[in-house]
Parts: structure tokens; sequence; C-alpha cells
């Protein structure tokens, strides 16, 4: 039974970490434009078009948008590689443990890349904004689902002083 649990909470840690990553790289990742009704989902490119950019910002950020779409991409390809073979692990008849605690720390290692990623993109895309410009794109960024996820998952707010 504590072993049942115990692979039960490694699912759920990997499902949740992957949720998160999956919506905050969708958004970056997919392609055009998104309608002004669904402004809180903004995708990159409509957040870029939100900030009123220069032609010479735009031409500093599109190729690091380009790179970092890419990136994440591949990045994203290979979490779902590893956690269709994580639940392939988990679905066996006998569960190896080391086998699952071995592809968790794989898969753990891969989204914190995707994190470190996506902060290294956000940091380069601040320096080429405004003052101006930089509070309207993080309070863009605050706006995204994503950014909400504890409240979804949890049922409750998080305090004023995390927002």
């Amino acid at each position: 039974m504590k072993s049942k649990t115990k692979i039960l909470l490694v699912l759920l840690s990997v499902a949740l970490n992957l949720a998160f990553l999956a919506s905050w790289g969708w958004r970056a990742i997919r392609p055009g434009p998104v309608s002004p009704a669904s402004s809180s989902s903004v995708s990159a490119l409509s957040l870029h078009q939100q900030l009123d950019l220069t032609a010479e910002q735009r031409r500093e950020l599109e190729p690091q948008l380009e790179r970092f779409r890419e990136e994440t991409a591949a990045a994203f390809a290979r979490i779902d590689r590893e956690r269709e073979e994580m639940l392939a692990l988990l679905a066996a008849p006998q569960p190896d443990l080391e086998l699952i605690r071995a592809k968790q720390q794989q898969i753990q290692a891969d989204q914190r890349q995707c994190q470190e990623r996506l902060i290294a993109h956000i940091l380069a895309e601040k320096q080429a904004l405004s003052p101006d410009q930089q509070r309207k794109y993080f309070d863009l960024l605050r706006q995204q689902p994503g950014a909400r996820l504890p409240e979804r998952i949890l049922g409750q707010p998080r305090s004023s002083s995390t927002r």
C-alpha cells in the first residue's frame, strides 16, 4: 500500500509540473495573435503587439522568440516522450520504483531546463523594452492563466504579496 501511494504521488507531481510547463510553453510557442476577447491568454506574438514595439525592438526580439520557440518545442517533445516512458513504468505489473525515480529525475531536470530557458528569455526580452513597456510586459505575464495555477489547483487565492 505504501509503495502505491508513493507511485501516485510521483505521478501527481509529474502531472502538475507538466501541466504548468505546458501552459507556459504553449502560450510562448503557439503562432498567431489571440483574439481580444481572450486577452488574458496572450501568445508571445500578441504580447509583442500589445507592447507597441518599435521596428528596432521587433528586429531584436523576433529572432530571440523564434529561437526560444524552437528550443522549447524540442524540450516539450522530449518531456512528452519521457512522460510516456514514465506511464509505461507505472503501468508495469511490478513497477520498479528505482526506475520510476530515475525517470522522474530526468523529467524534472528537463522541466528545470525549460524553466531556465523561460527565465532567460523573459530577462532578454525585458532588456530590449523601455521602462513603460517592461511594466506592461509583466502585467500581461501576470494575466497568463499559468500564473494563477496555484489558485486553480488549490482552490485558494495567493496572498496579495505574491502577486
